[in-house]
């Protein structure tokens, strides 16, 4: 649909109205001055054919045709005069004139248009047709007796004498042409319409003049209102016309301000609720992270009130109490942990909740079936008042187990040297094969006493990570709820986002070393051989690289597992790898540096994995020697590292193989089938 303006919508009708009142008021003055053209024509007549019955009386009365037609011949000097004739009282004609002819047809054709009464006689006004031009005839009595001159219409006939009686004698017949009318009146109409095309032309100035003014203002405002549409909240309308369009001007400058306002609100509001909704976009995932923290801890842990009630558990609790969540949380600790409706005497979180410290014992449990260490942790408000305590609860099962194989085992030493001395008296040879039996039995002591330093390095990894891991729970949980509060500096939000994000690097660390410190089941089962070694790598690989020592891994794809046990391969990959590190130009310290490169491939229907460094390399006297127990090249070292790899690698069916050379690094080969059925 095509689009028209206010000012051509205007301009048009303005147009239109003066264009339609100019052409009534061309009709109206048209028909009037046609209208008075015709009365002064016919006065004219009337007053010619008036002159003439009154002067043809007498000649009518005594029938003087000479007379009658000197009458006519002046008659028929005027201009209009088409023919005259005059008749008696029987209609005879007496004398007749005629410039042109008209037929008779043509003359009853005639119809009366006007009657004029004079009295007691008729003035009738004919018109007709003839040969293409309008004629009118005048028909008026002769008449013999006074005319009362008061009766005459148009004021133009002379009064006659008073008699005392009237009579018709005869008739004056005129015939006046209306030629002149019809070219007086085109000339009227032309002046008329040059008139109207001038006053057209003015009107049609003066309207688009008028239009231009009165749309300037309007203008002006459309032009606001696109400013305001595309955003321009600072365009304002200044106009000093003095009428409506001025208050409308300034109605629009309060509407855009209060516009403005309400915009500035708006953005201020949504950045408010953007900024609420990040915050607790960001409060979600750190209570997500707590969260995932919080159930990946293998102690079982619950968060009392201090009214014994646990208001929050991990996974771990709810799998050692084998209780539903829901029914843990329902209830107090002592029935969930001990099945009683009281504290048990010595019970830790009573002793916290009377003292506020730290309370940590070991316990059988028998509801539990396990050797347990439970460690309670006041908690603290912001005011420094107690609200409850965290209850960590860890097995330390295989610990005491191992403690008493390790006390069965010295007492049997004990009772194996006094044996051993009492048949060293009787018999050397007894002695011998006793010395022999007592130095497999040192290596075995050396062997279990390492293995229980092993165990009690592993107990202490895991106590130092869960007391590294609680406060650093407690740094990142405080850092991202700091980072809620909008009041801060960009500075210290940039800092609180650094210590978040260090804390989670600290926790995936501590996370690997909680995953190394766990005892193994010597449990055998499908392993991925990639993953478990790269678990390895990512442990060890800051430690190396501040002895400037980089670990490189080249692992084959699709590798199909191999049954293991998967802490005592880690402990094998782990041993081989700082063996590698400390064989590197200075001992591994951070003097020289090397390479270490760990690849893993498929030979057959086993497993290959291949560990070579850079290091010095051994000659062939250390090389036979390398899986003695004991033997060892290390100022530090007990030299049972590798033989206890060695003897872990055939208990899973595999090979061990160490190759070297002086001066150009060592390999280290393990050999392991592949697990029957996949992972």
């Amino acid at each position: 649909m095509v689009r028209i303006s206010v000012r051509v919508k205007a301009i048009i009708g303005a147009t239109a109205l003066i264009v339609l009142t100019a052409l009534m008021l061309n009709i109206f003055l048209t028909r009037h001055e046609k209208k008075l053209i015709q009365d002064n024509i016919l006065r004219k007549s009337l007053s010619v054919t008036s002159t003439l019955a009154y002067n043809s009386e007498y000649y009518v009365l005594t029938a003087n045709k000479v007379a009658l037609e000197t009458l006519i011949e002046v008659v028929m000097r005027e201009h209009d005069v088409l023919y005259c004739s005059v008749f008696d009282a029987k209609g005879d004609a007496l004398a007749s004139r005629v410039k042109k002819s008209i037929s008779q047809d043509e003359l009853k054709g005639a119809v009366i248009v006007k009657e004029y009464p004079y009295e007691n006689q008729r003035v009738f006004l004919k018109r007709f047709k003839a040969t293409g031009q309008e004629y009118c005839e005048v028909d008026m009595y002769v008449v013999s007796g006074a005319r009362d001159a008061s009766q005459d219409e148009f004021g133009i006939l002379p009064a006659l004498n008073a008699r005392t009686r009237q009579e018709n004698v005869g008739t004056v017949r005129l015939g006046v042409s209306l030629s002149s009318v019809i070219e007086l009146t085109e000339e009227a109409r032309k002046t008329v319409a040059l008139l109207t095309v001038i006053m057209i032309l003015i009107s049609g100035a003066v309207t688009i003049f008028a239009s231009a003014v009165m749309l300037k203002p309007l203008n002006a405002l459309t032009k606001g209102t696109h400013e305001v549409a595309a955003g321009n909240m600072d365009i304002r309308i200044e106009l000093k016309t003095g009428d409506e369009f001025e208050d409308l001007a300034g109605s629009f400058n309060a509407m855009v301000e209060k516009l403005h306002e309400t915009m500035v609100s708006r953005d201020s509001l949504a950045n408010e609720i953007s900024g609420r909704l990040a915050a607790e976009k960001t409060a979600l995932e750190a209570k997500a992270d707590w969260e995932d923290s919080f159930n990946a801890i293998n102690d079982m842990i619950t968060i009392h009130d201090v009214d014994f009630n646990i208001i929050q558990a991990n996974k771990a609790a709810e799998s050692g109490l084998g209780r539903a969540m829901s029914d843990i949380l329902t209830n107090k600790c002592f029935t969930s942990y001990h099945g009683k409706n009281y504290p048990p005497e010595g019970c830790p979180s009573r002793k916290v909740l009377q003292t506020g410290e730290i309370s940590v014992t070991e316990l059988f449990e028998p509801r539990l079936s396990k050797f347990v260490e439970i460690k309670a942790l006041p908690r603290f408000d912001a005011h420094h008042k107690l609200i409850g305590l965290v209850h960590i609860v860890r097995d330390i099962t295989e610990r005491k187990k191992m403690e008493e194989k390790l006390r069965a085992a010295l007492k049997e030493e004990m009772r194996s040297r006094e044996i051993m001395t009492s048949m060293l008296e009787d018999s050397s040879q007894i002695g011998e094969k006793l010395e022999r039996n007592l130095s497999e039995l040192k290596q075995a002591q050396a062997m279990l006493v390492q293995s229980a330093k092993l165990a009690s390095l592993g107990r202490l990894v895991s106590d130092m990570a869960h007391e590294v891991n609680n406060p650093l729970m407690i740094i990142s949980g405080n850092a991202q709820l700091s980072l809620l509060d909008n009041s801060l500096g960009e500075e210290i939000k940039k800092n609180l986002h650094i210590i978040h994000e260090e804390c989670n690097r600290a926790k995936s660390i501590i996370q690997r070393l909680l995953m190394f410190s766990r005892p193994s089941k010597g449990e055998q089962k499908p392993l991925d051989i990639n993953r478990n070694i790269e678990s390895v790598v990512r442990l060890l690989q800051h430690q190396y690289g501040l002895s400037n020592v980089k670990v490189y891994t080249q692992f084959a794809k699709d590798l199909p597992p191999v049954r293991a046990d998967e802490k005592q391969f880690q402990e094998v990959i782990m041993n081989l790898l700082n063996n590698a590190r400390d064989a590197m130009p200075g001992g591994g310290g951070g003097g020289g540096g090397g390479v270490i490169d760990v690849s893993t491939s498929l030979d057959g229907e086993r497993v290959k994995i291949e560990i070579k460094d850079s290091g010095t390399g051994m000659d062939e006297a250390t090389l036979v020697n390398i899986f003695e127990p004991f033997f060892t090249t290390k100022e530090k070292g007990t030299g049972l590292g590798l033989s206890v790899c060695y003897g872990i690698i055939k208990a899973h069916n595999g090979e061990l193989k160490i190759t070297s050379q002086l001066n150009k690094g060592t390999t280290a080969t393990i050999i392991l089938p592949i697990a029957q059925g996949g992972i």
